[in-house]
């Protein structure tokens, strides 16, 4: 092995002079435990000895193949073992390695597989919620709809309730006539029997008659209606309780 050049030196190794001199830049820098060479020259030309070339394949992790010159120069016993050994540790180095590297590439394919199964997993189960959310309001629109609807009947039935009650009073106030018939005694002695349906609703003509002009004092037919039904109810009572008595 003989002095080269770092041009043609780096073509050795595969790199190219730049890296090399990078390389011998930064080798330089760590001190003499990695490189305490100092530079030598050649016609003004920086040349890479003996020594250093060795040293620089050692470093670059690559065995070194000596070959026999033609001055009779070759491996001895020790140092061919020695290159063996070296090249079997970084055979079992890379190995291990590989198996390394075969290791983790199992694991990440394993949590990119567990990955997308918790995507879609996730996908599934915003779905389910979306569904479930939509169901949701529709039932509350349907609730909410049922629940307007019953407090406008209930708020009907309280004003109907009212209504038929104010009707109920009204109804059951008799006449003038009537009201004299039940609070002067003296009538009461001398008439025990009880005042029927004429004398106490004097003005009572019937029933349609009863409903237009209740309608026309109150201004509702459904008003109108239930007045004029009571009163029939009340005479047809009123008439049946007369033919029992006699």
């Amino acid at each position: 092995m003989s002095s080269k050049m770092i041009k043609e030196f780096a073509q050795e190794v595969n790199l190219d002079k730049k890296q090399l001199q990078n390389k011998l830049a930064y080798w330089k820098k760590k001190g003499k435990e990695t490189w305490n060479f100092s530079d030598t020259f050649s016609d003004g030309v920086r040349i890479l000895t003996k020594a250093e070339q060795e040293r620089i394949y050692e470093l670059l992790g690559i065995p070194i193949f000596r070959q026999v010159s033609d001055d009779s120069e070759s491996l001895s016993e020790a140092d061919s073992s020695f290159r063996s050994a070296h090249l079997k540790e970084k055979i079992l180095l890379l190995e291990h390695q590989l198996l390394e590297i075969k290791s983790d590439k199992e694991y990440l394919k394993n949590q990119v597989l567990k990955g997308q199964n918790e995507k879609e997993e996730l996908l599934q189960s915003n779905a389910e919620l979306r569904i479930l959310l939509q169901n949701t309001i529709k039932q509350n629109g349907t609730l909410q709809n049922s629940l307007s609807e019953l407090t406008s009947e209930n708020l009907k039935n309280k004003l109907s309730e009212r209504s038929e009650i104010t009707e109920e009073k009204r109804v059951q106030i008799p006449s003038e006539k009537a009201s004299n018939f039940y609070f002067n005694s003296e009538f009461k002695k001398n008439n025990p029997e009880p005042i029927s349906f004429e004398e106490r609703y004097p003005e009572y003509k019937g029933f349609f008659s009863e409903l237009f002009k209740y309608k026309k004092k109150r201004g509702s037919w459904s008003t109108a209606y239930r007045h004029s039904k009571r009163l029939a109810k009340l005479k047809k009572k009123n008439k049946k309780t007369i033919s029992d008595d006699a």
